[in-house]
Order: structure tokens, then sequence, then C-alpha cells
């Protein structure tokens, strides 16, 4: 997750127009005109895995509001950003919201693992069995799907005249009312 993430991460902060057309169907002079938003989002690609990763793990060990608090602190530090850094930045204070709340996170996600897990982080050899890392490429390939999968929707509503994803969303919020309520 860390070599992907940090050279995707390092790939959007340097060529950022260059990735979000890739990645997106904006236009690219568009995307050149909010450049300073994408290269304050794209910490992101490497934070957003890591936090993920970090969650699952103290879920495995039974720790489920982790995951909920770190959701609500996501929430609250990008409304914040956005408050302090508005006249500055504009919606790149939302991006510098998030970058920090993930760094945050992984911050005490690492402290709780290491406190309450007995956990010690570091780089060391570890042998693992076939059987093991026969499982961890399937896992791999899982995750890249998912992935794939929360992706693809975006890629193709980014083609889309303006207003239509916002018509969609506000169409999905009415379609679920009477289940919410």
């Amino acid at each position: 997750y860390f070599i992907v993430g940090g050279v995707i991460s390092g790939l959007a902060a340097t060529y950022s127009v260059e990735v979000f057309t890739l990645l997106s169907r904006f236009d690219a002079v568009a995307l050149g005109t909010q450049r300073q938003v994408l290269v304050l989002s794209a910490p992101l690609f490497l934070l957003m895995g890591l936090v993920a990763l970090l969650n699952d793990v103290m879920s495995s060990f039974r720790r489920f509001t982790v995951p909920v608090i770190m959701q609500l602190s996501n929430s609250v530090l990008a409304l914040a950003g956005l408050v302090l850094f508005r006249q500055q930045l504009g919606v790149g204070s939302m991006m510098l919201g998030l970058v920090v709340a993930h760094l945050l996170q992984t911050g005490f996600l690492v402290v709780m693992m290491r406190r309450s897990l007995g956990w010690r982080f570091g780089l060391r050899r570890v042998d693992l069995s076939p059987t093991l890392r026969r499982n961890f490429w399937y896992v791999m390939a899982a995750q890249g799907a998912t992935v794939l999968s929360s992706f693809t929707p975006g890629y193709l509503l980014s083609g889309l005249g303006q207003g239509v994803v916002a018509a969609l969303s506000y169409a999905e919020r009415v379609a679920s009312l009477p289940t919410n309520l």
C-alpha cells in the first residue's frame, strides 16, 4: 500500500494535470485552472489507503468504534480547513483539511496500535508460507477490484455536463428518503 500509494501521490503532485486527466474525463484546460487543488489532494492517494488499512486492522482486533471516530474527524477537519483557510486557498482549503485529518488519523492509529495491540513498526524480513503468499495476491487482486469498482462511476460521470452529478445525487437522496424515514 505504502509503495503504490507513494508512487501515485508523487506522480499526482509532480504531474497533477496530466495524472488527473488520465484519471478523469475532465478537460486538461479546466484541470489546469485547479492545479493548486490537485496538488493539495495528491497526498490523499497514499493517506486514504493507509488509513483504510489501519482501520481494517483495528476492526479485525474488534476495535469497531475507531473507524467511526476517524471518519467523523475527517469531516470535522475538512470543514475546519474550509473555515480557516478559505480566503487563502478557496476549495483547496478542504483538501488541506482532509490531508491534515488523514495525517492525524495515521498518527493516532499507529499510537493506538502500539499501545493497545503491542505492535512494533519497522522494517524486517519475514518469511511467508506459500499458502500465505498465494492468499496475499488474492487479497491484493480483490482490493484492486474494489478500487476499480469505486473509481469507474466517478470516471464515467466526470465526462458529463455540469449539474448532472448533482442531479443524480439529489435523485438518489429522494429515492432513499422513504427507507431512511
